[in-house]
């Protein structure tokens, strides 16, 4: 069936501080309005963090990260229910299918809010992939801050400095997270190359103890 979900453009921000208070409003006018949401975040802790503010708001969800796993069936059967809030790491149920009732495909299919750019745009995909299957309705709402961890960790400290103060949130903030995210593929790319090395290094060198240990001699019978 052809793809009808609506990826919008990413919405930049400063800081992290008004990115998940921006969330926040996001998450409470969308379960107004009646419209399921998937709030994707990077790590456990983020997730913990943003269930935590969102519970002094008084506003319900539910929290999908792995660590809670024993009702992650039933969070997942409910999330694409009318004006469900869900919040998840991109690991937590992985590969199942999130179905919107008929009232949250009335109300827009399920929205997915990336609250932030992973090291790898596969993961990114994936995410995005939750919302509008299988020809159904659904929108993705991809997020980005100047102090996220991907920036901090694969760009130099004035590049960052200077986006804040100069260059707004705009274009130029979503090519430094394509550049971060860039840089930790390589980076990752790299690390998982090493390993290879040293796995055939190892295969190689025990095989060839392993022939010598076997090899037969004349107190061998």
């Amino acid at each position: 069936l052809p793809v009808r979900r609506t990826v919008r453009a990413m919405r930049g921000f400063t800081d992290e501080e008004s990115k998940w208070r921006f969330v926040a409003e996001q998450a409470r006018a969308l379960k107004a309005k009646g419209q399921p949401v998937l709030i994707g975040t990077r790590t456990v802790a983020a997730s913990e963090s943003l269930a935590k503010s969102l519970n002094e708001t008084g506003l319900s969800h539910a929290l999908l990260n792995g660590v809670r796993d024993e009702d992650e069936a039933q969070i997942i059967a409910a999330a694409g229910q009318a004006g469900q809030v869900t919040i998840a790491t991109n690991m937590a149920g992985r590969g199942t299918d999130i179905v919107p009732s008929e009232s949250a495909l009335e109300a827009g299919g399920l929205q997915v809010i990336a609250t932030e750019y992973h090291r790898s745009s596969r993961v990114d995909r994936q995410l995005h992939g939750r919302s509008g299957r299988q020809g159904q309705p659904g929108v993705v709402a991809p997020l980005g801050s100047w102090e996220d961890e991907i920036i901090r960790h694969y760009l130099p400290s004035w590049w960052r400095r200077w986006g804040q103060r100069l260059l707004g949130n705009g274009k130029w903030l979503e090519m430094s997270l394509s550049i971060s995210q860039w840089r930790a593929g390589r980076h990752d790319t790299a690390r998982r190359l090493t390993v290879l090395r040293q796995d055939q290094w190892l295969d190689e060198h025990l095989s060839l103890g392993q022939a010598n240990v076997m090899k037969p001699g004349k107190f061998n019978s």
